[in-house]
Order: C-alpha cells, then structure tokens, then sequence
C-alpha cells in the first residue's frame, strides 16, 4: 500500500467496506468467511488506515465549531435540544463505528474505539475553548 496516494487508499477502504455491506446484503456474513477484510488487519494496513481516519476526524473536528449554525439547538434523540455541532459530532462518532464494524478482530477494534474516545475529548476541549470564547 505504500504506492497508494493517502486519497486512492481511502477510496480503496471506501470501496471494500461497500462492497463488504453489498455482500453482507446478500448473505449472512457469520455463515461466510469474509477475507475481503482481511487485508485491513495486517499490520501496515491498518496503522495506515487508523491514521487516515484519525487526520480525518481531527480535520473534521477543527472545523466543525465555524459553522454559522454551530449552536443552533437541534433535536436530540431523546427529545431535547442540543446545539447542532453536538448532533454532527455524535454522527460522525457513529459513523465511524459504523465504518470499521466489518473488522474481523474485536482487539484490532479496540484501536478505533480509542480514536471515537479521543474524538469525543478532543472535541469537548474546543467545545469548552469556543463556549469561553464566546462569553
């Protein structure tokens, strides 16, 4: 993979983890061994991948509070307002558990869930920084 732009290696997960869900569409996965997969949990793949993500989601997160409707509340899942940078955080969070679910091993899983914990602190220190900024 060290041949590969960091945006062609994105598309190339991009387009495994699709293929990955299309084929879990069709069959039920835990009856299918999934060595598409496979190539994610060696160890350069990976650490590269984690990487991406992580650049990707720090990006993310640098941006996220310039939004002229930053802190305009929005509808919680449990019925209350929360202001909209909140919301897009939390479903960004979610979509990245979502992405790397198909990883075949829970302790490789263990990286990403990391990542999603040090998202949610990294974004409630520029939360705290913008709120006193603000007042």
């Amino acid at each position: 993979y060290p041949r590969l732009t960091d945006a062609l290696f994105t598309h190339y997960i991009d387009e495994v983890l699709k293929f990955h869900k299309e084929l879990g569409d069709l069959v039920t996965l835990s009856c299918v061994p999934t060595p598409i997969m496979a190539v994610f949990v060696k160890e350069k793949a990976l650490k590269r991948w984690l990487q991406l993500e992580t650049l990707s989601s720090f990006k993310f997160l640098s941006s996220i509070s310039d939004g002229e409707d930053a802190f305009e509340e929005r509808e919680a899942g449990a019925g209350y307002p929360v202001p909209a940078l909140c919301v897009r955080v939390l479903t960004s969070v979610r979509a990245l558990g979502e992405r790397v679910r198909p990883v075949p091993d829970t302790a490789l899983n263990t990286c990403f869930y990391s990542l999603q914990v040090d998202i949610l602190r990294e974004f409630m220190v520029q939360l705290s920084l913008t709120v006193q900024r603000k007042m």
